[in-house]
């Protein structure tokens, strides 16, 4: 690999993050996080009960390969950080297009891509659109957001996939899932910033 992108990679995962104000979603953190009215949920009548808990929510849908590469890291934080106060919520959004979809579908879905966390079903998009694609420039729509106890927007992460990894080509995913991590520890230990 060419010495250029060793800098680079560098450069990324040496990054703080009041450095990474003008990255996509940087202008949420801090802010009340959005309603997820319009996300119809899997298996409860009502929205889960998240008050006093840190939250780490991702949109997500079937074939994504980049939903299924960060499975196993959103795995990793629950097993990890559940007993201290950490909810999933994975909410499935159709694609290619806004779409109805039966909970049976969403269901094996999440069975293949590894998401055994509360589910929803975004089937208009209407709450993605609410918390993410209200601006051009937000492309990925598997985004993922962590919410404080309070719901304030802690750490968003603007789509793609994250996990660990070894590999200079993942250097990035593995510098998101370090910073994913690290904001949900804090968190559920009332670390202040």
């Amino acid at each position: 690999m060419k010495l250029h992108l060793w800098i680079a990679a560098f450069a990324l995962l040496a990054q703080r993050p009041a450095e990474r104000e003008g990255e996509p979603g940087g202008d949420l953190l801090g802010r009340p996080a959005p309603s997820l009215e319009g996300v119809r949920w899997i298996d409860r009548d009502s929205p889960p009960d998240v008050r006093g808990k840190v939250v780490l929510i991702r949109w997500w849908t079937d074939g994504c390969s980049l939903c299924s590469t960060s499975a196993p890291a959103i795995r990793e934080l629950a097993d990890r950080f559940s007993r201290e106060g950490l909810e999933i919520l994975a909410i499935y959004h159709p694609k290619p297009r806004p779409r109805a979809v039966e909970d049976v579908d969403v269901r094996r879905a999440s069975a293949r891509v590894g998401y055994p966390y509360t589910l929803g079903v975004d089937e208009r998009w209407e709450a993605l659109r609410r918390w993410w694609l209200s601006e051009d420039r937000r492309r990925f729509t598997s985004v993922t957001f962590v919410l404080d106890r309070e719901g304030a927007i802690a750490f968003v992460h603007p789509g793609g996939e994250f996990h660990r990894s070894e590999e200079v080509e993942h250097a990035v995913c593995a510098r998101d899932f370090e910073r994913i991590e690290a904001t949900i520890e804090r968190l559920v230990r009332n670390k202040k910033e």
